[in-house]
């Protein structure tokens, strides 16, 4: 059993609070008090208070029904209670089958300090509840067995403690003293069905629970009322809210009441888990290093080849530009002059074609017959074409022959202009253009 898992909470004559551990409690050291927080790890602790360090009320003394919020009901507990409704600590049993509950009240100044010690130090806060609390619930700990019963402890300090317990659930809890242990019994029992540790009750009333030995207690008179059951006659309250504080760290129960919460948040709401955030953080840490140092690696190749492309850009430019200086960004230089080019190369390809005048200028002369007598005065040639050939023959049948031999060298042309003159006749061509070679070689292969 962890004998630190319950912190005892105590007040002096002099309303000083302390929190006492079973093992003694390790105060914060001066670099948790500067942080804020511990770097070590924590172990769990239920804080727990006495009964004379709040105020109870059962479901007889208030209508919880018309209460939707515990605030709400603080507010209203403001006028009953010595206590402003901002410092005031409410939580409320859940509803047993019987339609009861219990209403817990304490001071938020009474444990705020100690609290925030505790969890600056080694400890974080599993709970605060009541020790009288814990330890009835420990001796009642059955989950499957709804058990119903009055319960009568010796208070660790003085006087006694009388719980009543329906459907596993405290419904009423008073401090008294011993002299009025007997009245307050009497006046106290109520007639409930239920079942009980180790056996079963009776129909008219419920058994109750003696843990230790009161003086005064005439036992014979109660046997009369109710089933006597005493544990142990020395039964330690603290030792059985020790237990139900371990299973409460653990996580294996939930308290009846716990003044944590809201109204008393925790600095460290992780800190169940801490250990594995810590080993989750650490991760996540070493990842993130490895995937930085993997960028940086990639950051170092990447600037290396890309000085090397600047290298390879400088030369390719002094090598289409020698002599000009070397612009700071030679890609957009470099697209400019392709614009440049490519709004020439737009511009050239909407004019006509231009083509050399010698080839055909050369097929035309060639083209002239050896046997016919002929004179050529003028010859106009443009491009791929013989605008306009002038010259003049004797007789008809020299200028057959000569329009001929042109039409046989290819090309192709309108019928010419010939006037008869008293020496011969005068002879114009006009548009002689070459066929194509295709042409050519299919009208030469039907000519075979």
């Amino acid at each position: 059993m962890n004998s630190e898992s319950l912190a005892l909470l105590s007040v002096d004559q002099n309303n000083e609070v302390e929190i006492v551990l079973d093992e003694g409690q390790r105060s914060p050291s001066s670099f948790a008090r500067k942080l804020g927080f511990s770097v070590r790890p924590k172990r769990g602790v239920v804080v727990s208070i006495e009964t004379t360090d709040c105020f109870v009320l059962p479901s007889s003394q208030i209508d919880l029904r018309q209460f939707k919020t515990v605030d709400a009901l603080a507010i209203a507990l403001e006028e009953h209670l010595p206590l402003d409704a901002e410092e005031m600590v409410v939580r409320v049993t859940k509803k047993s089958q019987s339609k009861e509950s219990l209403t817990i009240v304490s001071e938020r100044s009474l444990l705020a300090g100690e609290v925030e010690r505790l969890e600056i130090g080694e400890y974080w806060i599993a709970a605060i509840s009541c020790t009288c609390l814990l330890a009835v619930q420990e001796l009642t700990f059955d989950p499957d067995v709804p058990v119903s019963f009055d319960c009568l402890w010796k208070n660790p300090r003085n006087g006694w403690d009388l719980v009543r317990v329906r459907d596993s659930m405290p419904v009423d809890w008073q401090w008294t003293d011993e002299s009025q242990l007997l009245t307050d019994l009497n006046s106290r029992t109520v007639a409930t069905k239920g079942s009980v540790p180790g056996g079963t009750g009776s129909a008219e009333s419920v058994p109750l629970f003696i843990q230790g030995t009161p003086s005064t207690l005439n036992a014979d008179s109660l046997h009369e009322l109710r089933e006597l059951i005493q544990v142990t006659p020395d039964a330690d309250q603290i030792e059985f809210a020790q237990r139900m504080a371990d299973r409460i760290v653990r996580g294996s129960a939930i308290p009846w009441i716990n003044l944590a919460g809201k109204q008393l948040p925790t600095r460290e709401p992780w800190a169940p888990i801490r250990m594995p955030l810590l080993i989750l953080l650490g991760i996540i840490c070493t990842a993130l290093v490895t995937f930085q140092s993997t960028l940086l690696w990639r950051a170092s190749n990447f600037t290396t080849t890309a000085a090397e492309a600047d290298g390879e850009q400088i030369a390719a430019f002094r090598k289409l530009y020698p002599g000009q200086r070397i612009p700071s960004d030679i890609v957009g230089r470099l697209r400019s002059e392709h614009r440049n080019l490519h709004s020439t190369e737009q511009e050239m390809q909407k004019e006509p074609p231009v083509y050399p005048v010698l080839p055909v200028l050369a097929q035309f002369l060639n083209s002239l017959p050896e046997e016919a007598q002929f004179r050529m005065d003028h010859v106009k040639a443009q491009s791929n074409q013989i605008v306009s050939a002038e010259g003049a023959t004797r007789t008809l049948e020299d200028f057959q022959s000569l329009v001929g031999a042109i039409r046989r060298a290819g090309f192709e042309f309108q019928q010419p202009n010939i006037i008869n003159m008293v020496d011969g006749f005068t002879v114009r061509l006009e548009k002689l253009t070459p066929k194509p070679k295709s042409a050519k070689s299919t009208e030469s292969v039907a000519g075979q």
